[in-house]
């Protein structure tokens, strides 16, 4: 494969802050993606959802105002593993996830699965003398052949189709420990188990090698169904009971107070009907979606935050490069209401319900569209880059525009 070479001085610039500067020797890596959440739903981005350890790393790294993702699951996660556009990685499109092979459109760029001629990241670095490992959701290869630990990890512990039921998810979606398929403890859910698999990784690879290793932590969290445990739930109860309009404008001033939009900024048009004119029965049942959700992206903060202490309690936090994203902006699916009206979500019952298109209207603020489309709202993604002895310039905000594609070779 031929490494991109064009974006790499954009990229490196970026992240330390100097050109010229000399980055520390074989950093560990820590790769952080997000699933369907918008531009504007973490704290240092606008959002008033409690995310004080991503906030942290923020403050003490750098944000990227202008860093681009492909808008959809498989592509996004194709174009990062490899450095490549999706189309010349072989998922233009979704992968195939039964038998018949459904998404291979008899194109090179549309096959279904990442192809074997762009080398993913943890293939190249494991040449490198990293420690490869990886824990979620993989998404661009659904079959024998095609899984992690046959394209350069060494360890991983995850789903290897698409979106699942948080707590207990189904045989299909392939939970899977290396090649063997396992099933979910009583415990399990998503965002704990694989930051509990993440961290088990690292604490086994700094016992075996002094190597550096690379980790690519994928959660499934904030995409549907709309599950969270209760206790994190209970903290947004009622915090949504006005409706997305005042979440949208209050979120517009905080992004410009934190200097993400300039003062001049214009919010987008609300793309919805206004709260007040929607259903009064229904009211109640989407605030507690949004609860929900919030739930779900403060969950996915806390992970972040055990497994940034790990790597300080290890001694390395200093020495690791952590990059944090999203795969695409939030998700309209399901319409207004998310899917059925009628039932209230959050605990085990395995509904497949969204927050529906107001509260992913506001998590795009002040962006149009959504996830599936090429719009601001479907293709921005929040992004934090945090090293210690890698970044110069502390807190600060870049606006250079950057796209997935540009992580790999700064990797490299």
């Amino acid at each position: 494969m031929r490494v991109p070479c064009g974006p790499v001085p954009l990229a490196l610039a970026a992240l330390t802050g100097a050109r010229g500067q000399e980055p520390a020797a074989r950093p560990n890596l820590v790769v952080i993606m997000a699933d369907d959440m918008g531009y504007s739903d973490i704290g240092c981005f606008g959002g008033e959802i409690a995310t004080p350890h991503l906030d942290r790393l923020a403050a003490n790294g750098v944000r990227l105002t202008q860093f681009y993702n492909t808008g959809r699951c498989c592509p996004t996660r194709a174009a990062l593993l490899t450095g490549r556009y999706a189309q010349q990685a072989g998922v233009g499109w979704m992968t195939s996830e039964n038998i018949n092979r459904g998404q291979d459109m008899g194109y090179p760029g549309y096959t279904g699965e990442l192809n074997r001629t762009s080398l993913t990241f943890a293939e190249v670095l494991a040449g490198a003398g990293y420690r490869t490992l990886m824990a979620g959701k993989w998404h661009v290869g659904s079959f024998s052949g095609m899984w992690p630990m046959d394209r350069g990890f060494e360890r991983y512990y995850g789903i290897v189709r698409g979106g699942s039921n948080h707590f207990q998810p189904l045989p299909d979606k392939l939970l899977m420990e290396g090649r063997r398929p396992v099933a979910p403890g009583e415990d399990f859910y998503t965002s704990d188990s694989f930051t509990d698999a993440a961290i088990s990784y690292v604490r086994e690879s700094r016992e075996r090698s002094a190597d550096p290793f690379m980790l690519y932590l994928s959660f499934t969290a904030p995409h549907w169904p709309m599950h969270a445990p209760d206790e994190d739930i209970e903290r947004y109860r009622g915090k949504y009971d006005t409706g997305w309009e005042p979440m949208r404008a209050a979120r517009f001033e905080r992004m410009k107070e934190l200097g993400i939009l300039h003062e001049e900024s214009e919010l987008s048009p609300l793309d919805v009907k206004p709260w007040a004119k929607t259903d009064p029965e229904r009211r109640e049942v989407l605030a507690h979606r949004m609860a929900i959700y919030a739930a779900m992206v403060d969950r996915l903060d806390q992970n972040v935050g055990r497994l940034v202490a790990t790597l300080k309690e290890l001694g390395v936090l200093d020495d690791t490069l952590i990059l944090f994203f999203a795969d695409n902006g939030g998700c309209a699916e399901g319409g207004l209401m998310g899917g059925s009206p009628d039932e209230m979500v959050g605990g085990r019952e395995g509904y497949f319900l969204t927050y529906g298109k107001g509260w992913a209207n506001a998590s795009n603020t002040p962006f149009r569209m959504y996830k599936h489309w090429v719009h601001e709202g479907g293709i921005a993604s929040p992004f934090i880059a945090h090293w210690p002895a890698g970044i110069e310039d502390k807190g600060v905000i870049r606006r250079e525009p950057c796209h997935l594609i540009d992580i790999a070779p700064t990797l490299y």
